[in-house]
């Protein structure tokens, strides 16, 4: 029996021909480079930052929080990091690769 659903997927998946995850010391974090450099130490200063949100978005927060362990800030900064990777024009820079 697959240990994680990861496993799962690529057990039920053999036709693709490459695993759908990546070991996670082969992930580079694309918001901490910027064109594939180390961002300065004052860059990676943790800052407050204040939103609104409905209050669905909240309730939705709160609950993957207590189902993960990992603190709202956490989760919050997870999900702009994987926006900001793919949404990079917004930024209008180059891509990082």
């Amino acid at each position: 029996m697959p240990k994680s659903l990861n496993e799962a997927a690529n057990a039920a998946l053999p036709a693709v021909g490459f695993p759908l995850t990546r070991p996670a010391d082969s992930i580079q974090d694309p918001c901490m480079m910027i064109l594939n450099k180390p961002l300065p130490p004052e860059d990676l200063k943790l800052t407050d930052l204040k939103v609104s949100l409905p209050a669905h978005v909240v309730r939705d927060l709160e609950t993957m929080s207590a189902n993960t362990k990992q603190d709202i800030s956490t989760l919050v900064e997870t999900s702009l990091k994987m926006f900001i990777a793919t949404h990079n024009d917004y930024l209008r820079r180059n891509k990082v690769p």
